[in-house]
């Protein structure tokens, strides 16, 4: 009956009732972004990443910093896991973190800024400082219906970076994607104080003076040599988050914190201490001859992205191990299943999140695509539902040269079905594979 009647109200009732409790929110905790200076990162892919590794940047720069993002929270040197798996919290629970940060003496306040936030309100009232985009690509479109509206969301990021307060000697700053030229020009428009661009492919940005670039990339297995660039100063570096896609996240994280005076030496030693973000393109080592990853891709675009790091770099075969998450956009099943079809050698399909879904229908929509792909079912493509057995599946069939990778799940320590929340940790079952493997030999 509560459902029923929660059905029944108007959207634009609910979005009024959101907004109302932000506002209360921000007058329960006394508006603590106030004395922040607030750094907001938005996008479809890469926001966990660049917000960790801005974070970084800015302590190493001698800032104290709080971060809130899908994985993490951290108030100043204090640190612990995001169990609510969302990219950002209802506003009371972040009024209540920004000012655990405002008492702990926190400068900066890093927040992972979703869609579904910007959408519901739960972050207004919080006077964002800096605004940066990392990419728009599909995702979450069960939910906006469409790529115009899930973009007009994250645009609102920059659309209120004017009208927020305008805290003293503190500049409104735009940091702008220039390869994602489809989608840049609906984020230069909007006013700032200071327009930053990022990007590898070195185009001249007219609107933008200052701009961060990245050239000498060099991509490895185990980590990544380049050269960076800002306005000001140019060095070479040495990354362990392999990817090319994780140098796109260097190069957001570092014009962030160009913005805020930091300088490249800081941006180096962040970068040599950062060897992991979790659940991102982590590898997982059981003292194999073949390499082992957990990854959080969930779209088109991420999928891709990584495929193709991981097949420059693999010698032998590359195995895909996937699902796809039950009650969101069913469209990405099937596209995902081609791109994992066209870019790995071996592809076994599993349930990820369900959900109230059946997951059956949810493996069957991934098969259509696999089935128009160059792979043959049960030689080059398999149907294993249970995923740790989908896992054993891989890790005993790979060979020296190989790489494994496991994406969807990432860090997270538990997965959602009709029944509720059941225990998993992707690592563990991936560790109880290999060393099973191991003693077998």
């Amino acid at each position: 009956m509560l459902g029923k009647a929660k059905k029944m109200i108007p959207h634009s009732w609910k979005l009024l009732l959101h907004r109302l409790k932000a506002w209360l929110a921000c007058l329960w905790y006394r508006y603590p972004a106030n004395t922040l200076i607030v750094i907001g990162v938005t996008g479809t892919n890469g926001k966990t990443t660049t917000v960790n590794l801005v974070t970084k940047m800015l302590e190493k720069a001698g800032h104290k910093v709080g971060l809130a993002s899908t994985i993490n929270f951290r108030v100043d040197r204090k640190e612990w896991q995001n169990a609510t798996h969302k990219t950002t919290l209802g506003p009371f629970q972040l009024q209540k973190l920004l000012r655990k940060m405002v008492n702990a003496g926190c400068k900066y306040a890093v927040i992972e800024t979703s869609s579904h936030a910007l959408a519901q309100h739960r972050v207004t009232g919080v006077s964002y400082d800096v605004a940066a985009i990392t990419n728009v690509t599909p995702e979450h479109l069960d939910y906006h219906k469409s790529m115009r509206a899930y973009r007009a969301e994250k645009i609102k990021l920059f659309e209120n970076l004017m009208l927020g307060k305008h805290k003293r000697g503190v500049k409104k700053v735009a940091i702008l994607n220039g390869d994602d030229q489809e989608n840049y020009e609906y984020f230069v428009r909007h006013p700032a104080d200071w327009k930053i661009s990022y990007g590898l492919k070195n185009k001249l940005m007219e609107e933008i003076s200052d701009q961060i670039f990245a050239s000498d990339v060099q991509l490895f297995a185990d980590h990544t040599d380049l050269t960076l660039r800002t306005p000001k100063e140019e060095k070479q570096l040495r990354t362990y988050l392999p990817g090319e896609f994780n140098v796109e996240n260097i190069l957001a994280a570092t014009a962030i914190a160009y913005s805020q005076g930091v300088g490249l030496e800081a941006v180096e030693k962040a970068l040599k201490e950062v060897r992991l973000i979790p659940g991102r393109m982590e590898s997982i080592d059981e003292g194999q001859n073949f390499r082992v990853y957990i990854d959080f891709a969930m779209t088109e675009d991420g999928y891709g992205k990584l495929l193709k790091t991981l097949r420059k770099t693999t010698e032998g075969k590359l195995w895909v191990v996937f699902g796809c998450c039950g009650d969101r956009d069913q469209k990405k099943r099937p596209k995902i299943g081609e791109i994992c079809g066209a870019l790995a050698d071996k592809v076994i399909v599993c349930d990820d999140e369900p959900y109230t879904e059946d997951p059956s229908h949810i493996r069957e929509m991934i098969l259509e695509g696999l089935e128009h792909s160059r792979l043959k079912k049960d030689e080059g493509f398999f149907e294993i539902p249970d995923r740790a057995k989908a896992i054993a599946f891989a890790c005993g069939k790979a060979e020296k040269g190989d790489t494994v990778v496991v994406p969807g799940m990432g860090d997270f320590e538990g997965r959602t079905f009709a029944d509720g929340i059941r225990p998993w940790n992707e690592r563990e079952e991936i560790r109880k594979a290999l060393r099973t493997r191991t003693a077998a030999v």
